[in-house]
Parts: structure tokens; sequence; C-alpha cells
């Protein structure tokens, strides 16, 4: 419902989602700007709940892919 009431009002945005090795799929988050490199790292803190590191494996060895599109 969220994004549809931005999609009502024409505005442009991003959409971040994430999956990981493991086949873990996360839960997409809109912003209202391009995603900053803070973004991204704040959006798999808070989605994984656990330490990962974006360059490389998370403490369970998997890594977390992101998917950044303009909408």
């Amino acid at each position: 419902m969220y994004l549809l009431k931005y999609m009502k009002n024409k505005i442009n945005g991003w959409i971040i989602r994430g999956d990981s090795e493991s086949g873990d799929d996360y839960d997409s988050k809109f912003y209202d700007h391009e995603p900053t490199e803070k973004d991204k790292k704040d959006y798999i803190l808070k989605e994984t709940s656990e330490e990962i590191n974006i360059d490389g494996p998370g403490d369970f060895g998997s890594y977390v892919y992101l998917t950044i599109e303009e909408v």
C-alpha cells in the first residue's frame, strides 16, 4: 500500500531488495532518493539483524546481494 501511494502521486524513487546466498529474501524498502552507501549498510543491518560484511561473507558464510531499482 505504501508503494502504491507514491505511484499514484507519480513520485520517483528507488526500491532496495536483498537476497542472501543461503536463500533468505529480505523485505523491500522504498527511498525517495538514490540510496547512499550508508542507506545500503543500514538496510542490511536492519533486515538481517546480524553483523554482515557487505564486501564478503557474513557470520554464517553468506553474502547479501542488493537489487536497487528506480521506480
